[in-house]
This record gives C-alpha cells, sequence and structure tokens, in this order.
C-alpha cells in the first residue's frame, strides 16, 4: 500500500474513525492491528520479522534492567544481533547471488534464492539499538507492556521510511490521553498539504523531466544534460523525502502522537556540518549521538585540545561511513559516505585557522557562496548515491568532457524555483506551517489547488512512489 495513494488515503480515514471510536487502551491495541495490516499489504514475511526484531528486543531490554554485571556483555550481543540482521538483508545481492552459485555448484539447479530488504528494517533497528542504549545508561526504563513496544516499533506511519523515534519520546505519548484540538489538525492538515506539494507536486513534475537513460547510459547525454539531472535528482530526492515525512507527520499529528522533524531546509546550511545537522535530522540525531559523540569524548579525555587532530578526523569520517554503510552495503554508498566525511573534516581543519563569525552578521554574497558551495559538493556525492562506482566514472568523466553547445531542457529549473521558495519561506519565518498565518479565504483556495494538482502531476509522474532509504 503506497503512502501516496487514494487507498492509504481510506486507509487512514477508516483507522481513525474507529481509533476515536475506541477508548484509551483499545486505541493503541486498534493502532498496533493496522500497523501490521499495513506492513502485511506490503509482505507477510515482511510482518514476521518485524515481530521477530520486536520480540527479541523486548526480552533483551527487561534482561538489561535486571541484569547486575553482565550489563555490558548483554548489551553488546543485542546490539550485534541487531547489525547482523540488518547487514545479512543489505548484503541481499551478494548472499543471493553467493546462494544461488553455490546450489549450481553442487548440482541443484532451477533454484533461485531471494532475500528481499524489508521495507523500514533499517529504521527499526536503529531505534531498537537507541532504546537498548538508553536502558543501559538508565536514560530510560523499558517497556514493560510487549504491546506497546510493538506498537512503538510498528507504528505506520513512520513504519515504511521514518522518521527515527526514541523510545523515551515515543512510548509516553500513547498512554496520554489523546485530546485533538482545532489548532492541532489544523497544524497536521497544513503538515500534510506541503508534504503533497513536495513529494507529488515538486517531486512529481521533477520525475517528468528526468531523462530515462541519464543515469544508466550517461555517456549519451552531454556535460550540460548530466549536470541539469544532477540538479532535477538531488531535488526530486529531497522533495519526495521530505514531503513524505511531511505527510507521515501529519497523519500522526491527527493520531495525537508527534514525530520527530526530519528536514529544516537544507538548501540554505551555513556549512557542511548544519548540513547535515537539517537534512534527515533523525538520522544525523542518532548517529552523533551514538556514533560521533562517543567516540569524540573517547578521543578528547586523551587530548582535550582543540586542534587535536584525531579528534577532527575520526568522529566524522566513522560517523558518514556508518552513514554509508547503513543507507546500502554496497561500494558506491561506502565511497559517498567516505566522501562526506571528508568533506566534514577538510571543513573542521579550515575552520582552525579562521575566525567563525555569527551567521546574522554574515554578508548576502557570503551565505549565497556558502550554499553554492555545498549544494555543488552535495550534487557531486550525488552520483555516488545513485550510481555504482563504474557507472559514477562514466558519469563524471562525461560530465568534464562532454560539453556541447546544446541546450538542455531548462522547464525543470521551474520547479527547482519553486522548491527554493517554498524553503526560503519557511527559511525566514522559521516557521514550517507558516502558511497557517494567511487569510483564510487563501488558505482554502491554495488547498484546493494542491489536491487539484496532486491529482494531476500523479498520473503524469514517470516514477512510482518509491523510497530509496532502507
Amino acid at each position: 500500500m503506497e503512502i501516496i495513494s487514494l487507498k492509504f488515503a481510506l486507509f487512514v480515514l477508516v483507522s481513525l474513525t474507529i481509533y476515536y471510536l475506541l477508548p484509551g487502551k483499545g486505541q493503541n491495541f486498534f493502532l498496533l492491528i493496522a500497523s501490521y495490516y499495513f506492513y502485511f499489504t506490503w509482505s507477510w514475511e515482511y510482518a514476521l520479522i518485524l515481530l521477530v526484531l520486536t520480540a527479541f528486543n523486548y526480552i533483551y531490554g527487561r534482561l538489561l534492567a535486571r541484569a547486575q554485571e553482565d550489563q555490558r556483555r548483554i548489551l553488546w550481543l543485542g546490539v550485534g544481533t541487531n547489525v547482523a540482521m540488518l547487514l545479512i538483508f543489505l548484503l541481499d545481492r551478494f548472499y543471493n547471488a553467493s546462494l544461488n552459485n553455490l546450489a549450481r555448484s553442487i548440482g541443484i539447479s532451477g533454484i533461485v534464492v531471494t532475500i528481499l530488504l524489508p521495507l523500514g528494517l533499517g529504521y527499526r533497528v536503529l531505534e531498537c539499538i537507541s532504546y537498548l542504549f538508553d536502558i543501559r545508561f538508565k536514560i530510560a526504563q523499558p517497556s514493560k507492556n510487549f504491546f506497546e513496544f510493538a506498537l512503538y516499533l510498528a507504528y505506520f506511519p513512520k513504519l515504511v521510511s521514518g522518521p527515527i523515534e526514541r523510545a523515551r519520546k515515543f512510548l509516553p505519548q500513547i498512554n496520554e490521553k489523546k485530546l485533538i484540538d482545532t489548532q492541532t489538525a489544523a497544524r497536521s492538515v497544513m503538515l500534510i498539504l506541503v508534504g503533497l506539494v513536495r513529494a507529488t507536486v515538486l517531486g512529481g513534475m521533477l520525475t517528468v523531466f528526468l531523462p530515462k537513460t541519464i543515469f544508466t547510459h550517461p555517456q549519451q547525454h552531454t556535460s550540460l544534460e548530466l549536470l541539469m539531472g544532477l540538479f532535477v535528482y538531488a531535488f526530486y530526492l529531497y522533495n519526495q523525502f521530505a514531503g513524505y515525512t511531511d505527510i507521515v507527520r501529519g497523519i500522526s499529528g491527527l493520531f495525537g502522537i508527534e514525530l520527530t522533524r526530519n528536514f529544516a531546509q537544507p538548501i540554505f546550511s551555513k556549512d557542511f556540518s548544519d548540513f547535515w545537522r537539517r537534512w534527515h535530522i533523525s538520522l544525523s540525531q542518532w548517529l552523533r549521538d551514538y556514533i560521533y559523540l562517543p567516540l569524540s569524548r573517547s578521543l578528547l579525555r586523551r587530548n582535550p585540545s582543540r586542534s587535536n587532530k584525531a579528534n577532527l578526523i575520526l568522529p566524522p569520517m566513522a560517523t558518514m561511513l556508518a552513514s554509508g554503510i547503513w543507507h546500502g552495503a554496497s561500494l558506491n554508498l561506502i565511497v559517498w559516505g567516505a566522501l562526506n566525511g571528508l568533506y566534514i573534516v577538510a571543513e573542521n581543519l579550515f575552520n582552525l585557522f579562521r575566525k567563525v563569525s555569527p551567521t546574522a552578521h554574515r554578508p548576502a554574497w557570503r551565505q549565497v557562496l556558502s550554499t553554492m558551495v555545498i549544494l555543488g559538493l552535495a550534487l557531486l556525492a550525488a552520483i555516488l548515491f545513485r550510481m555504482n562506482l563504474a557507472l559514477s566514472w562514466f558519469y563524471l568523466r562525461n560530465l568534464v568532457d562532454g560539453w556541447s553547445l546544446s541546450i538542455p531542457d531548462l522547464r525543470p529549473l521551474i520547479f527547482i524555483g519553486l522548491s527554493v521558495g517554498l524553503d526560503w519561506l519557511q527559511y525566514r519565518s522559521n516557521d514550517e506551517i507558516i502558511f497557517l498565518r494567511w487569510p483564510r479565504w487563501l488558505q482554502a483556495s491554495l488547498s484546493a489547488l494542491v489536491l487539484i494538482a496532486v491529482i494531476i502531476v500523479y498520473n503524469l509522474q514517470s516514477a512510482p512512489s518509491t523510497f530509496v532509504y532502507p
């Protein structure tokens, strides 16, 4: 069941109706059933794997809380099992090929072994790891109710593609009385509308203008076409993912549960570190809390100097390599992670030799220049994110050598400009739902236009509404 579909919209409306007809405890149990039904529509195997993951981490959470001397061993056993499960599925291509080759080598023909990555497994594993760490270090107490913990992991608005929620934030919410006032409902609906604009109208139209062969046969395109293709792909990816998270946050708000904001206008970041604080916020915060900061603290204990080179290099490299592996255990994504790590390392080393002025005092030309540099570096890395190493090389080589006088299709610039304009409105006002400040007649008119545009563009877009994150 695709998130952006009439079937999903009906599923949400029916679920909301039943949800608010039930008493408090019944609401949680119904949400759990609805969430597993939603996942079951993708695959019953996915639902079974999620149930196994839930039972394992629930038991380990209780064991961690009770243990007196073996907490460290139990913690790392639990974390290791979660990581191993994720890696097995992330390495599915390797395992599929290896198992099928093994079958043929021993004379068994006609067998095709398929290991598929369950949708959202990467998010669930990170949530489980944070849950175990928080129990180990007394930041949170283990859940005493299996069904509530199961709802934490299976909650359908965040099930497929995040955001990554901490149990200590999510679990208290489901035990509170759900009171949805007019302001909360308006905010939630506005988030859904903004998300539809991003994911369907802007992201959808950008797929219409993306040449089908640009990432499969880059040698057939000129430099300007490849450059335009990178811009289109980057803004498509941003609008699709940011729009998706706005939609599910709005839906969750209607159920009285607040989910973490995942994007904060990364286009207007002041540097590359700030870019990652604004892009995929829930993942960036997880990586910061459980990889970057522990490694940085360990290095600073040995040498607390600001110029500690090891601290400026190792934590960002380890963090971004982990990010690359999480996105997909393939060589191109590992190199993508390493390249982003190098960006941050270079920035850290450069900052040692310059005075940092507050952003508010920066001249406009410096902000524009920073935006251009950050966007250029992100686009360069996007080549590796989208293609394997061989195709990435062809793409980069033709981007440099394939210059000609032919002008590419410039119509995508309209939708890229609209994307930047939408971000600018939210950035300048520091309010992602600034549109609620507008007159009611204007809100109603724009809402109607959005729904009409969604219907039209949904039937035009050339790519399905699938998500690239594990």
